[in-house]
C-alpha cells in the first residue's frame, strides 16, 4: 500500500477531506502534493510547495489533513504535523501555512489549530480576500516542539 492509498483510506472516513478518497496519483502530482502518512497509518498529511498569502516567508502548505476519528484526533494530527514540518524543512521554507474553511466538516481542524495559536506556536490570519476561510502560519520550529508535546503526553 502506498503512501497516496493511506490517505486516500483515511479520507473515505474523514468529513473534511471525503472527497479526495478517490483521488487518483496522477491528480496528486498534477498539483505538486507530497503525501506523508504517520507511521500508525492513522494520519496522513498532503503537503507541497506554495507562498501563502498573508505571509510571504512561508512557502510549505499543508494542503490536506486526513485521521482515523475513531483516535486521539490531536495526537494523530499532530503526528502528521510532524511530517509536514518535516517536508517544510526539506523544501526550505522557515513556515509553513495552512488554510481552513470556516464550516461544520473542518470544525476538528480548527480546534486543533486554533489550541496551537493559544500556545503561541502558531499564528491565525484573517484575509478580506478570503473571509470564509482562517489561514494558520507557523515557524517551523516553534510548531515542532508543540507538536512533539502533543505525540510524547497525550492528554485524555
Amino acid at each position: 500500500m502506498s503512501l497516496r492509498d493511506d490517505f486516500r483510506r483515511l479520507a473515505a472516513d474523514d468529513p473534511h477531506v471525503r472527497v479526495l478518497a478517490n483521488a487518483t496519483d496522477g491528480w496528486f502530482e498534477r498539483r505538486g502534493i507530497t503525501v506523508l502518512a504517520s507511521t500508525t497509518g492513522d494520519s496522513a498529511v498532503c503537503v507541497r510547495a506554495e507562498s501563502c498569502p498573508t505571509d510571504a516567508s512561508a512557502t510549505a502548505r499543508i494542503m490536506y489533513w486526513a485521521a482515523d476519528h475513531s483516535r486521539d484526533l490531536a495526537v494523530e494530527l499532530a503526528r502528521s504535523s510532524l511530517l509536514a514540518l518535516d517536508e517544510a524543512e526539506r523544501i526550505g521554507s522557515p513556515s509553513i501555512w495552512g488554510v481552513v474553511p470556516l464550516n461544520a466538516a473542518a470544525q476538528h481542524l480548527r480546534e486543533f489549530l486554533d489550541a496551537v495559536v493559544a500556545a503561541r506556536a502558531c499564528r491565525r490570519d484573517v484575509s478580506d480576500e478570503y473571509p470564509d476561510h482562517v489561514f494558520y502560519v507557523a515557524a517551523i520550529d516553534a510548531a515542532r516542539r508543540y507538536m512533539e508535546r502533543i505525540v510524547e503526553a497525550p492528554v485524555g
